[in-house]
Formats: C-alpha cells, structure tokens, sequence
C-alpha cells in the first residue's frame, strides 16, 4: 500500500477544464432529473462535488485547493450570468474522464478510508451518466463508473469490520440472502435482523426457516468493529461478490439454524 497518493501531472488542470464545460452546460441545460424532496437542487450537489474532487486533487498535487476550487466558483459564476452553453468536445471528456479514473485509483491504492472522497466521484459520475451530452457519448464513462465502484468495494473490504452474510430459507421455496452488522450466530440474534423481519412478513405462512449464518471480516488489522450501516450499504450493493475479496476472510465456518417466529403475546381481557 500506498503512504503518499500520487496524482498524473495535469490532473488538475485537466478536472478544472473539465468541471468548468460539465457544470457550464448543465446550468444552461433546461433538462434535470427528478429531485426527492428534500434534497439540494442538483445543480448545487453538482458543484459540491466537482469542488470536493478539485480541491482533494489539488492538496495531493501539492497545490493550493483553496485557489483551484475558487476557480471553478468563478468560472461558473461569471457563465451564469450569460446565456450561452459552453459544451464539452469528445477531446475534453475523455481527458476529464482520464483524470478521474487516476485519481480513483490513486484513492484505491493508498492507505486509509478514502471511501468518502470515491463516493463525490461516484455521484458525479452517475450525474454525467444521465446527461445526453456525457452519457451519450460514453468516452470512458462506463469504465470510469465501473473502476469506482470497484474502488469502493476494495477499500470497504480493507476496514476492520466484522459482518455477517444470513442466508434464510430451505432449498426449496422461498431463499434470501443478505448482510448484517456483527457477528450472528443464534435464532434470536437472526430475529433481531431488520433483514430477517422483512423477509418474514413477506412469508406469514412460513411457521419456522432454516438460516446458514457464515461472520466475516475485512483485513483491517486485529481489532475489529461491527460493520456500520455506511459499510453494509456498500457490501449490500456488492452482493456476495464482496465476501470473495482477497481482503475478506472468514471467521468461522457457518452456523446452521432453525429461526421460528417469537409466539405473539395474547391478551385475556374479562369483564
């Protein structure tokens, strides 16, 4: 591993020109998604996370990050105030998608939990994904979406967590599989499970499930904490691929159980 994370010479610049046509363009684009409610308008997420990436980028290059991001501040405020779109050619996405898939790896290959700074990337690059210009033209997105993703599953499985995969159900019928914090080993630790009550309430009729429970842990050194829910979103995404990274291991060999439904409690009410 990595002490130092090292970025290509021209990172910057080439993210700062990038940034500057991507966020440029969206601002005079009439086309957005849908916005849940409660949520910061796209275009303010969008340039929390090309500023979050400029200015990480730019401290590892040794530069001033506070400058570079009042660069791009700039650049798009003073466009704001016209009306015209500058757009990005093929030749500036790929440059900007180039740098972005350096400095994810950079992020990959170096020590510490870098998982936060891979996550504005990974947003960005969903945002990209979705607009006609970036998405449409594809000059290295897909490769760029599938190298953070990949990223983010590295760095997670070298955390010193521990976790459980639960799988529920016999060999035939209904099965499930799923990822819960900590190490789970008994009927009432798996009832605890949000995991095992949703899955129950989609099966009333089942009267008990056979569960095989296998605890891991990622290479994070000798001690352990549970896997926190930012963790389990990752591992949850990943699926069962996460468990064969070289980093993971097991930490016994499965437990098998017979989880039963705790008896409701009736109430016996006299007049």
């Amino acid at each position: 591993m990595k002490e130092e994370i090292q970025l290509a010479e021209g990172t910057v610049d080439s993210l700062l020109i990038g940034f500057t046509a991507y966020g440029i363009e969206r601002q005079n684009s009439n086309e957005e998604r849908h916005l849940p409610i409660g949520q910061k308008p796209w275009q303010e997420a969008r340039v929390e996370w090309m500023s979050h990436i400029l200015y990480c980028a730019a401290k590892y290059q040794g530069m001033d990050p506070e400058s570079v991001t009042i660069q791009l501040t700039r650049r798009l405020e003073g466009v704001a105030r016209h009306s015209y779109a500058e757009l990005a050619d093929a030749t500036t996405q790929q440059a900007t998608l180039r740098a972005l898939h350096g400095y994810v790896s950079a992020l990959a290959g170096a020590d510490g939990d870098h998982r936060r700074q891979l996550l504005d990337v990974r947003e960005l690059l969903t945002d990209m994904f979705l607009d006609r210009l970036w998405g449409g033209r594809d000059e290295g997105l897909s490769g760029a979406r599938e190298k953070v993703a990949s990223a983010l599953v590295q760095v997670t499985a070298r955390q010193p967590i521990r976790f459980t995969r639960v799988l529920l159900g016999p060999e035939t019928g209904p099965c499930e599989s799923g990822f819960v914090s900590g190490s789970v080993v008994t009927p009432q630790a798996v009832r605890d499970t949000e995991f095992y009550r949703r899955f129950c309430a989609q099966h009333p009729e089942r009267r008990f499930w056979p569960a095989l429970c296998v605890t891991y842990a990622g290479c994070g050194g000798r001690f352990l904490r549970d896997a926190s829910e930012f963790d389990l979103s990752i591992i949850q995404e990943a699926g069962d691929r996460f468990v064969t990274q070289t980093a993971v291991r097991n930490l016994d060999f499965g437990h098998q159980l017979v989880v039963r439904p705790e008896p409701k409690m009736e109430m016996n009410m006299t007049m």
